[in-house]
């Protein structure tokens, strides 16, 4: 059910130092999920396949938080169907899966699917072929709709970017790249100052 995958936050970009461009990323997909048909007048539409990577303790996870929060802060009582986290083992269930997934995020589109740690599903020609081809057939599906009404944007964490398959990495996939680093010295001393 959706109730198992809604996820609710209590931080915002505001709560979030360092990573400008890919706050501002984030804003854009809140604006979107408050106003779709602007963004469709405008020709403007998000892309839909975005790609979080950088190693661990980057800040990834913690940006899917405050993005939800964001989410929350723009759409109010309708935060429950915006922005669905779900757990890899449920793209491995046979009774669940990957096209599943998808067709209940359309149904409920516009939205956000998030899977973090997507390398882990080992989405590669050599480990998982099967898997590989039902996931990027399905995501195209997704991702070709340029109804604003029927849009699913996917967002996916990873500490591997090269144990992604190549052809998972493309335009019409995950053509959009954020990559996360850790923090300099000026972010760490205003977190501190913050805190």
């Amino acid at each position: 059910t959706t109730g198992d995958i809604i996820v609710h936050s209590n931080v915002t970009f505001d709560d979030y130092i360092g990573h400008e461009e890919a706050k501002k990323k984030g804003r854009t997909l809140c604006k979107f999920l408050q106003n779709p048909e602007s963004f469709e007048r405008d020709g403007t539409q998000p892309k839909t396949g975005i790609l979080l990577h950088g190693g661990t303790r980057t800040g990834k996870s913690f940006y899917i938080q405050c993005l939800q929060g964001e989410i929350e802060k723009a759409v109010g009582h309708d935060v429950e169907m915006r922005l669905w986290k779900v757990p890899s083992s449920w793209i491995f269930d046979s009774n669940i899966g990957i096209e599943k997934i998808m067709l209940a995020a359309r149904q409920n589109a516009p939205c956000i699917v998030v899977i973090e740690e997507i390398d882990l599903l080992g989405l590669q020609r050599v480990e998982n072929k099967h898997l590989l081809s039902q996931f990027m057939t399905t995501m195209s599906s997704c991702l070709e709709d340029n109804q604003s009404d029927k849009v699913v944007i996917i967002v996916a964490t990873t500490n591997k970017l090269e144990n992604l398959e190549p052809a998972l990495r493309q335009e019409g996939r995950f053509g959009t790249h954020i990559h996360f680093d850790y923090p300099t010295c000026a972010e760490r001393t205003l977190y501190i100052e913050k805190e």
